[in-house]
């Protein structure tokens, strides 16, 4: 009976989140920019029952609308998508990716600037690169309808979410914690779409020149030996020792390291 009263909790707030989402993207459209939903409701479509994720905040790419070229990440794109967000709150604080605005029917919106990011300095600029060539490819980008919802959201295609995931999979890893939920979204990318010969081979060399083939092979051998996806669905060759440092990982902290138990020893210094 708390499982049954869960699904119906978790059932709500998605209709919640994606009556956001549509306003929240309608919103930005009028004001001049295109806006892109990433990862949460986004994912949610490539699930058998998009009602069943639990959703988060909305995560929404915005840039001005430009004839010619339709998604830019430049200096000017980004200081205009900041001064508008400073202008709905002026109490918000850009990062380098991202920057907050308020609440919208308390739902959390962040607003992207830039996708996502990575620490090297040399594969992020080929990383932001990468990402903006792909969402300004015309069949990168569709307009999708939410379920039981009366609006339209605009998502990635599926080469920008290959990659854009997976570093985001990384920066969880790294900084923050990575949960099931992570991999679980990134099966069912990869099980929406099956790849040619040819395209799993141009984002396998993608994925190398931007430093994200290990944690690939690491996320692949996973995907194959704990959630059971088809090799055939793989855009990189499984690496069983990287996939089991991951899982450790996984396993002794979760989605934002809320179950890591682990505690950094003091460290002392003599002067």
């Amino acid at each position: 009976m708390e499982w049954m009263v869960t699904v119906s909790k978790i059932a709500k707030r998605n209709r919640k989140v994606n009556a956001v989402a549509v306003k929240v993207t309608k919103g930005f459209r009028q004001q001049g920019f295109n806006a892109c939903v990433l990862k949460g409701q986004s994912n949610a479509l490539l699930y058998p029952d998009p009602s069943s994720r639990t959703p988060g905040d909305i995560d929404v790419y915005v840039h001005p609308l430009q004839q010619g070229d339709r998604w830019r990440n430049d200096e000017a794109a980004i200081r205009k998508a900041i001064t508008f967000c400073k202008k709905l709150d002026k109490s918000s604080r850009a990062v380098y990716h991202h920057i907050d605005i308020p609440a919208v029917d308390k739902v959390p919106v962040e607003v992207h600037y830039r996708a996502t990011w990575l620490n090297s300095p040399v594969n992020n600029r080929r990383l932001q690169k990468l990402l903006s060539t792909l969402l300004s490819r015309e069949d990168d980008t569709k307009l999708v309808a939410l379920h039981e919802e009366a609006g339209e959201i605009t998502v990635p295609g599926f080469s920008f979410n290959v990659v854009f995931q997976l570093s985001h999979i990384l920066n969880h890893l790294l900084h923050e914690g990575v949960g099931l939920r992570q991999l679980v979204d990134y099966y069912y990318l990869l099980r929406s779409h099956a790849c040619s010969t040819e395209d799993q081979a141009w984002l396998d060399t993608s994925l190398k020149r931007c430093g994200l083939h290990q944690v690939s092979s690491a996320v692949s051998w996973m995907l194959v030996n704990v959630l059971g996806l088809p090799e055939s669905y793989l855009i990189t060759t499984p690496n069983e020792s990287y996939g089991q440092q991951l899982m450790r990982e996984m396993m002794a902290s979760g989605n934002f390291g809320k179950y890591d138990k682990r505690q950094l020893l003091p460290c002392y210094i003599k002067i």
